[in-house]
């Protein structure tokens, strides 16, 4: 019998060539592992040392803007304060004769100005009698805790990154350990097992090498420090109210780092600032390019785009905004405004009242800890109804000032009507959620006459010499009026407001008693001080309320001496 020879078998997998190839595989993947362990111990280095450094400079930013407001406020209520008070008794000396005693009081206000560099220059000069804090403010703690605060988020970005390209490394060094064990396995294995472990290893190999060249080359994206310095100045000016200063700062910082999103942001309100609604929105839509998508940009983003005229746009911002945000009252304010403008007349009103009745119940559960809701509620309450009005005045008069182009207006006289009646109704609910934590309820039967408002009470006898137009002196203003039907146990609120914002000093709040207020029916004499500083310039609004329903308000405006 002849014996058979059998098949000579494929030379790619002849016993000694695959175990050549094999040894030569392993020893590359060992190199592999060998560069990736080098890349993953400097990434990891530069991830520890991007972390100190940023808690480093959370740690100098949080102390600077401590330390900078608290003598901020030091150098305006105590140094000033005790200044101004020392230099008006030497003014009144000298108006009295005293000379010596003039000249003492301002000795000791000279001493009083060395303990404050506010009260020096550049801050304040010899013909100054009040400094310029915003400026103090901003160079001594606003500008450098934002150049702080910026670095630390830069190198935060920086550790984050670092430690993203570890952790991929990590990764990759599990699936070359793998590699080596599916090569081992083929080494020793029979034909068909040895290609399946061999073809395995071989993949894995191959794709961690892909990988792990392009999470090497993957750039570590930094700011640099001379764009962070722009971007604080920048901040400096805005926060003294500089909005061109501010803008040209933003601008060299997005010249040296053109991804700064911050800067886009904050370049974005400078320009809104201006007047430039369409540059501030390209910046807002820049910023969302480069990764900010809080409900605090695209909301602002939208009122930009309210501005503008362009309603859908602004409806798709403000209501993604809401849906982020829905505890924000002044996002779902921004929103409801927009459907208005745009004639959505239901939809607006069943929206503002969805926001009210989300802040009543967010009032009610943080006074049930005890707990007192953020101030900003409040202004966000009045920041709402200043749109409504600027919105009403436009429908109404086509004085559009802060408002959309009257052109792009959806049914003007119906917007108008509706912007007064929900301007009423957020001041109602604001006042009541202050004091009461509830929604406004019922109705109030008294009724107040529309307020005259003097600086000289008439005698009994005479009629009472009202204007609507005072000097800015330090004698109080008078609000009169004649009430009729006020009850026991009545809540009054009286606001004042100038140019537009609530000054807090001056509001009244009480609980009326008939019989220690004289009465159900009678007159009011309410003087409008600062307790003896003049009076700010500005048009004033006083609005009177009775168990947080508006009864009654009344406008006067108080100018410069010399104008």
């Amino acid at each position: 019998m002849t014996q058979s020879t059998p098949p000579p078998s494929t030379p790619l997998f002849r016993t000694h060539l695959i175990e050549t190839l094999i040894n030569v595989l392993m020893a590359l993947v060992v190199i592999q592992i060998a560069v990736i362990t080098f890349w993953f111990t400097l990434a990891e280095d530069s991830n520890g040392d991007a972390g100190r450094d940023a808690q480093l400079f959370a740690l100098q930013s949080l102390g600077k803007r401590t330390v900078g407001s608290l003598r901020t406020g030091y150098d305006q209520t105590g140094a000033y304060n005790h200044w101004l008070e020392l230099n008006t008794l030497a003014r009144v000396a000298a108006q009295r004769g005293d000379e010596a005693a003039a000249e003492r009081l301002r000795a000791a206000r000279d001493r009083v100005a060395k303990l404050s560099p506010v009260l020096q220059p550049p801050y304040m000069g010899d013909a100054v009698v009040e400094p310029d804090l915003a400026k103090y403010a901003a160079e001594n703690f606003v500008q450098p805790a934002t150049a702080l605060t910026e670095r630390f988020e830069n190198q935060y970005r920086q550790k984050v990154q670092w430690s993203d390209k570890a952790s991929a490394y990590t990764v990759q060094l599990t699936l070359l350990a793998v590699a080596l064990f599916m090569f081992g396995v083929a080494a020793s294995s029979k034909r068909f097992v040895r290609v399946m472990f061999f073809g395995i290893g071989l993949a894995l190999a191959l794709v961690v090498l892909v990988w792990m060249l392009w999470v090497y080359f993957q750039p570590v994206s930094a700011l640099p420090d001379e764009a962070i310095d722009a971007y604080a100045r920048g901040e400096g000016a805005l926060y003294q109210g500089e909005a061109v200063a501010a803008i040209k700062q933003y601008d060299q910082a997005l010249q040296l780092a053109p991804t700064y999103t911050s800067a886009y942001r904050d370049r974005g309100y400078a320009k809104y600032v201006t007047g430039d609604y369409t540059g501030a929105a390209s910046d807002l839509e820049n910023a969302r390019a480069n990764g900010d998508a809080s409900s605090d940009t695209q909301s602002s983003l939208g009122y930009l785009y309210y501005l503008l005229g362009q309603f859908d746009k602004a409806h798709a911002l403000n209501r993604q905004a809401a849906q982020q945000a829905p505890n924000e009252f002044w996002v779902r304010a921004n929103y409801a405004l927009g459907l208005l403008a745009a004639g959505k007349i239901g939809e607006a009103q069943n929206e503002y009242d969805a926001a009210l009745s989300q802040m009543a119940q967010l009032v009610a559960a943080v006074r049930a800890q005890a707990k007192e809701p953020p101030a900003a509620l409040w202004y966000d309450f009045d920041g709402a109804v200043s749109d409504l009005d600027t919105l009403q005045q436009c429908a109404a008069t086509q004085a559009c000032d802060g408002a959309p182009p009257f052109a792009s207006l959806q049914n003007a006289p119906a917007i108008a009507i509706t912007a007064t009646t929900l301007a009423t109704k957020l001041k109602e609910h604001a006042v009541a959620l202050e004091y009461t934590s509830k929604p406004p309820a019922g109705t109030v039967t008294a009724t107040v006459e529309p307020f005259a408002f003097t600086r000289v009470l008439s005698d009994d006898d005479a009629e009472v010499q009202d204007t609507e137009t005072f000097a800015a002196t330090d004698e109080p203003i008078y609000v009169i009026t004649t009430f009729s039907g006020l009850q026991d146990g009545q809540q009054l609120v009286i606001k004042v407001y100038v140019d537009g914002s609530e000054d807090d000093r001056l509001r009244v709040a009480d609980t009326y008693s008939v019989e220690e207020m004289g009465g159900a029916d009678g007159d009011i004499f309410l003087p409008i001080t600062t307790g003896g500083v003049p009076l700010t310039p500005g048009a004033y609004r006083i609005e009177m309320y009775v168990n947080s329903k508006l009864v009654q308000r009344g406008e006067f405006s108080v100018v410069a001496e010399n104008e």
